[in-house]
Parts: C-alpha cells; structure tokens; sequence
C-alpha cells in the first residue's frame, strides 16, 4: 500500500507539471511573454492543437453538459458576428483560449482536483512574485506596450499598471482555495502572495485595481471572521452589482461615493471621461443592439477610439443583446450550481467572480479568467467532494471554517 501511495503521488506532481505547463505556454501566458512574436506565433499553434485535443477527448468521454454547451454557443455566437460584420472572427485565439480552460476543467476537476488546484497555486503565485519583483526592481517598466502605432507604454510583467488586477485579483483567491483545499486552514504562504498583491495593487495605484482589490480585501475580512457569511451568495450579490451598474453606468448617479472617488481614488466624477465614453458607447448600442459591431470594436472620442470600459457594455458593443442574455443564462446557472455558500471554497470562488466584474465596471478585460472562476463555480460540487474525501470527513451538512 505504502508503494502505490508514492506512485500515486508521483504521478499527481507529473500532473500538476503538465498542466503548469499548458497554463503558462498556452492557456495563461503572462504579458510579458506574449510581448515576443515568437512566442505568440507558438503560442496560437499550440492553442489550436490543445483545443482539437480537448474537443476530441470530451466527445470521446462524453462530457457534455448544459454549462459547456452555453460556452460553446456563446461563444461561437460572438465569432460568428464578428466573421458576418467585420470578414474575420477577432479574438480567435482567445476564444480557444476560454473554451480550452473551460473542457480543460470540465475533464479533470472530479478526478484530478488536486492536480488542478495546485497548478493553478503555482502559476499565479508565480505571477504575482515575478510581477511585484519587475515592478521594483524596473521602476521605468521591464519593456515597452506598443497598443496602437506611434503609443508606446511602460510594462511589467503582467502588462500595464491597468491589467495587473486582470491577474492578481482571480489569482490572491485560486491561491487561498488550494491553500484550504489542501491543509483545511489559510497558511503563511497565502498571506505573503495577498501582501504582495497589495504592494502591487496599492504601488500602481489603478483606481480600479484599488476599488476590486478593497472589495476582495473586506469580504475576506467579513468572511475568515464568519462575520456575515451568508451575504456572499450570487443572488445577494448580483442585486447589489445591477444596482451599481446601473447607478454608475446607466444613470450616471455616483454622488453618494463622490467623497470616496474625489478622496480617497483621487479621481474626478467622469472616471477619467468614461462617463463621456459611455454615452458614446449608447449610441454606438442603438446602431446594432441585437448582434453588435464585432469583437474589439472601438469608440471614437476626441479623435481618439476607446474600448467601452466597461465589460458588459463591451459585451453588448460587440456582440449585442443577444450575446448578453447567454452570458447571463451562463451566470444564472453557475449561480444556481454555486448556491449553497456554507463552505469557504464555494464563498472564495463567488468573492472571485464579483471582485472581477466589479472591476468590470470601468474597465473592459479579457474574459479568460472571469471564465476560469466561472467553470470552478459550475464545478464547486466536485471540488468540495473531493475536499472531504482528500481530508476523510464526514459528509455531515456545513463543515464551516
């Protein structure tokens, strides 16, 4: 028993490099890393050949279900539109991207659970060390961001002061979650990676990084402290961030946090003119609210074009009304998976999710990780039973930290 344990063991740490590997090569690269042609040209070749991997292995296995399915047509929905308005399907590679970390997760989450954690813990503590050490140690940017030509900005390792939080926020939660998952208590090790995402964070100063991180910070607070637990659901929290969306972006009444943006963000009452871009972004919605402009489309603003700066509006601006409704099925139904909170993996996961969309309220990222938290979400059932089994106890109701 005693040699079949180690092999067992041995064979987990194999898979946990495997999938280190396809996260940081493919999957999951840093900036940094995509800033050489080289190694994107790999890079979209290896994306292609995971994909018809994984694709062929789910049908083979027949691991369909309703939340890869949704995956699947939302969006095969956006690349189609983008291929009927614009003659090419924009965003190509990082659609594979999203379906291949979704079927990825979907393969492995019940049977290799461990393995999947635990690369995930090594890959973002990883970036978050290596991010916070190019950040102090190349005051002036480790290489130049060239986003348009003629515009050169300083970057690091996780790209620009403003993409910092598109990995350290998801990040600081996959690092507590294998933390608990793995010794039933918060360590040491988690607490240096979240100071380190707070050095960053606070360092760069993005308002918005500021604002996603703050929530994250209080909700842990509230939570490791059992204080409210039960006001982190997705019902409770998704009536509280419709409110702020349409308080902010819709409405444009931000005077009860006027103290707050002024104060303590430094920043004037437009949000740096993304209540001007919003507007524009309206008007640009009435055009083709149903299927929208194609992925990436841009607003023109003083002789300049913008992103939405804002992820559901940038949804609807490329995709269009009917690309929101699946997003939101999707969420609903994650919801409804994930809606039993009485255990802190599930709790983490949900404070993960918000934490991104709440930075979604003025900036637009890439949806690669907010998916990954998604399809965890979809799978937190998998993800506790195999938490009890890894620990031997008793299936009994609650188990509350």
């Amino acid at each position: 028993m005693e040699v079949l344990y180690k092999m067992s063991k041995e064979i987990r740490i194999k898979y946990s490099s495997i999938l280190i590997l396809i996260l940081i090569l493919i999957l999951l690269p840093p900036s940094y890393f995509s800033n050489f042609d080289v190694f994107a040209k790999i890079n979209e070749m290896l994306t292609i050949v995971l994909f018809i991997v994984l694709t062929i292995y789910t049908l083979f296995k027949k691991k369909i279900n309703i939340y890869v399915l949704l995956i699947v047509l939302f969006l095969t929905f956006n690349m189609y539109t983008s291929y009927f308005l614009l003659d090419g399907v924009l965003d190509l590679y990082n659609n594979l991207k999203i379906l291949s970390i979704v079927l990825l997760i979907n393969l492995i989450v019940s049977q290799y659970t461990l393995s999947l954690l635990k690369s995930l813990y090594v890959v973002f503590y990883s970036y978050i060390l290596l991010n916070t050490l190019s950040y102090i140690l190349f005051p002036n940017g480790l290489y130049l961001d060239n986003p348009r030509d003629g515009e050169y900005r300083e970057a690091w390792f996780l790209g620009i002061e403003n993409q910092f939080a598109y990995y350290i926020i998801p990040g600081v939660i996959l690092i507590f979650i294998y933390d608990f998952y793995r010794n039933r208590k918060i360590t040491y090790k988690s607490w240096i990676a979240y100071t380190l995402a707070l050095i960053t964070i606070f360092l760069a100063w993005s308002a918005t990084a500021v604002v996603s991180f703050l929530f994250l910070t209080i909700s842990i607070i509230i939570v490791f402290n059992k204080i409210n637990r039960k006001l982190y659901s997705f019902f409770t929290l998704s009536i509280i961030y419709i409110f702020l969306w349409f308080s902010i972006i819709r409405i444009n009444n931000s005077s009860f946090f006027q103290f707050f943006i002024e104060n303590f963000l430094g920043k004037d009452m437009t949000f740096s003119s993304r209540t001007v871009i919003w507007e524009r972004v309206f008007e640009y919605i009435e055009v083709s609210k149903w299927i929208g402009h194609g992925n990436n489309t841009y607003v023109a603003f003083t002789n300049r074009e913008f992103r939405a700066h804002n992820m559901i509006l940038q949804i609807i601006l490329d995709n269009g009304l009917i690309s929101l409704f699946l997003f939101i099925l999707i969420f609903i139904i994650v919801g409804f998976k994930a809606k039993r909170t009485g255990n802190l993996i599930t709790t983490l996961i949900i404070i993960g999710i918000f934490s991104i969309l709440i930075g979604g309220l003025t900036e637009a990222y890439r949806m690669n990780n907010l998916f990954l938290l998604l399809t965890l979400g979809y799978f937190n059932k998998d993800i506790w039973d195999s938490f009890i089994k890894l620990h031997q106890i008793n299936k009994v109701e609650g188990y509350k930290l």
